[in-house]
Parts: structure tokens; C-alpha cells; sequence
């Protein structure tokens, strides 16, 4: 079978197929004890068969167009924001300064109670094994930094893997943060910008509905389909949450299964 493009027409059956051969190759060879769920930015028409799989989506914004095309595509709220932190001065660079930006993330995740952030080791890492495919930008206002983002590309897409911001970005600096993120991209290319996950059922007033909406906002596309687990060894899966429930615990952090939560959000 030919390899299926990330957001490929080809038929659901042919992608199901596809799914299911993996799954059994995995299977039948004892190469895992379980398949978590995929990265966020990977969203599958169809989920295969023996899984546990959940709708998910992801926004992308086209970046094929003009500077003012693609300005012209956000929210008014982005737009006059952006227009506003130009005005105010604010600053966007391209940074290699992987522990600055590995710094910001980490402190922002910290600050909503998150354990997911990248360690120091895993940034300096992409960093030197894809860097050329590896795009770090900063924000700054009056020599202070406001925002970071880290963002992978191949020759069509890139992806908003990671970001941060101080506990009080200067109005408008995370929104022109990502517009020259977007005008990087495009200049050497590059098509779409993927922001890299989507929860298509939120609860109003949440932390995911204000991430969501942000995202949205820049002229994005929700893109929906299904993520998925597959369990080969249920008493290992089972004791790989007790640990990680544990760990998380004794870090004051709170351990969520997403898929498990938003299969209740849809059975309610």
C-alpha cells in the first residue's frame, strides 16, 4: 500500500485498511503493549477497528496567500490586536536559544498545573538532529520577552507544537507571535500551519474553549476526524496509568486520559 498523505482524499476504506495492518503487525509480532494515543496534530478520517477512539480535530490555518490575504483572514479581534502590538513596538525574531524557550514553556505549563513539558535535553535534542526542520520564535517588548513558540516543519506544513508566554504578555504580543510564525513558514514555502490538536467538545468557560477559540481565530479551518488507543496488554496498560496516576499525584499534577474524557463528554 502507498503512503497516505496527512490530509490525504484517499478513501476511508483504504485508510481503515491501512489502520487495521498496522495494528495487526504490532499485534501478532509483540513489537508494544499498547498504542497511545497518537500526537495531536494526527487526525484520522476513520478509526481502526480494535481500538478506543474518540472524535478529534485540529485547526489549520492557510498560509499560501499574501501578507495582507492572510491578515485579512483572521478575526478582527487578531487583526487589531496585531495592528495595535506593531504600533506598541513589540519585537518577533527567530531565536536558537532552545533553554530560553524550553525556560518559557516549561513555566507556562506550570503555571496551569500541566506535568506535560519538554525537558531541556529533548529541545537541545531537535534542535540538532532537525534543524532544519525546527523553527523557534520569540516576542519581546522593550527588551523583555513575551511569548515563545516552537514550531516543526516539513516541505508542506508546519506544526505548533509547543508555546509559552510570561504571566502577562504585553496586549497583542502571542497574537503577532504567531503571524510572523505564519509569514516565516510561507517564505520558505510552506502551505499550512497546523496548531496542533483540537478537543471538538469543550465545556463553556474552560481553559479549552479559550485555547480553542484563540486558535480559531487566525483564519483557521477545523479539521475533524478521530484519535485512538489500542491495548494489547491490558494489565500493563493498566499498570502504566497506576504509575503514571502515581507520579502525577505525588506532584501535586492531576493525570487525565484525554480519550477517556472526551468519550464521557460525548456520552453525557
Amino acid at each position: 500500500m502507498a503512503p497516505l498523505e496527512y490530509n490525504s482524499t484517499a478513501e476511508r476504506s483504504s485508510v481503515h485498511q491501512f489502520l487495521d495492518a498496522v495494528i495487526d503487525l504490532c499485534k501478532n509480532n509483540n513489537l508494544c503493549d499498547f498504542i497511545s494515543k497518537p500526537q495531536s496534530n494526527a487526525v484520522f478520517p476513520i478509526a481502526p477497528s480494535q481500538s478506543v477512539h474518540c472524535e478529534w480535530g485540529s485547526y489549520v490555518t492557510n498560509i499560501d496567500c499574501s501578507d495582507e490575504d492572510l491578515l485579512k483572514s483572521f478575526h478582527s479581534k487578531h487583526r487589531n490586536v496585531i495592528i495595535k502590538a506593531i504600533k506598541d513596538g513589540i519585537t518577533v525574531s527567530q531565536t536558537a536559544d532552545y533553554a530560553l524557550v524550553q525556560a518559557c514553556i516549561k513555566e507556562t505549563v506550570s503555571r496551569q498545573n500541566v506535568p506535560y513539558f519538554p525537558s531541556l535535553e529533548f529541545v537541545q535534542t531537535l534542535c540538532r538532529t532537525m534543524e532544519s526542520n525546527v523553527l523557534m520564535m520569540a516576542a519581546h517588548y522593550n527588551g523583555e520577552l513575551q511569548g515563545v513558540a516552537l514550531v516543526l516543519h516539513d516541505m508542506d506544513t508546519g506544526y505548533y507544537l509547543y508555546g509559552g508566554s510570561t504571566p502577562k504578555p504585553h496586549g497583542g504580543s502571542l497574537n503577532l507571535l504567531q503571524y510572523e510564525v505564519m509569514r516565516h513558514l510561507k517564505g520558505k514555502g510552506l502551505k499550512r500551519y497546523d496548531f496542533v490538536g483540537a478537543r471538538l467538545f469543550v465545556k463553556a468557560g474552560s481553559k479549552y474553549e479559550g485555547i480553542q477559540r484563540f486558535k480559531s481565530r487566525f483564519g483557521a479551518e477545523l479539521q475533524q476526524g478521530y484519535s485512538f488507543r489500542v491495548v494489547f496488554s491490558p494489565f500493563k496498560y493498566h499498570l502504566f496509568n497506576l504509575m503514571a496516576k502515581t507520579y502525577c499525584l505525588l506532584k501535586g499534577w492531576q493525570f487525565e486520559d484525554s480519550i477517556d474524557q472526551l468519550r464521557n463528554k460525548t456520552s453525557e
